[in-house]
């Protein structure tokens, strides 16, 4: 897998993907501080091939113990030797997300399609659901008490800025 300049890949860097949560994909990031008080975020972007091309292009985003320029060609150097990195898999984010926790305090807690963190029974996307509904942001006036349900088209909207206002 080549860089956008090689591929004509849409650019997206991570300040502007943190205003696009509801785009076709995301990746939730974990940065856990110098001094243990991380932060984490949603990040909003319209392909696969754009996330990745953002985590090889965009990585001085993050403070690394080396120079960003080693963390780019090591972590291109990952999702080109993936058989399929388009599928973000979990074996291929958890590659990345070692060694940038390694070498940045960082790590990728998930990433996917959008519409999977909506409608998914995988743990994290579940858990996310809950979160939101259980949140004093949330308002609905659906009886069903399946907290972990897909997220409807009337919430959707709320959803997307309740995960926009997760940094914490």
């Amino acid at each position: 897998m080549n860089t956008r300049e090689d591929e004509g890949h849409d650019d997206r860097d991570f300040y502007e993907a943190q205003a696009n949560i509801g785009d076709p994909y995301f990746m939730y990031v974990i940065d856990e501080g110098v001094n243990g008080g991380g932060t984490s975020c949603f990040l909003g972007f319209e392909s696969a091939p754009q996330l990745l091309n953002a985590l090889q292009i965009h990585l001085d985003f993050w403070q690394w113990r080396n120079d960003p320029e080693t963390a780019q060609r090591a972590v291109a150097k990952m999702i080109a030797a993936d058989v399929d990195p388009y599928a973000l898999s979990e074996t291929l984010r958890v590659k990345v997300s070692a060694y940038m926790r390694k070498h940045a305090g960082v790590h990728l807690g998930a990433w996917g399609r959008f519409d999977d963190l909506c409608a998914s029974a995988d743990r994290f996307s579940s858990e996310i659901r809950k979160e939101f509904r259980a949140s004093d942001t949330h308002e609905s006036d659906s009886p069903e008490p399946n907290l972990q349900r897909r997220i409807s088209g009337d919430e959707f909207d709320a959803f997307c800025d309740y995960l926009a206002q997760l940094m914490t």
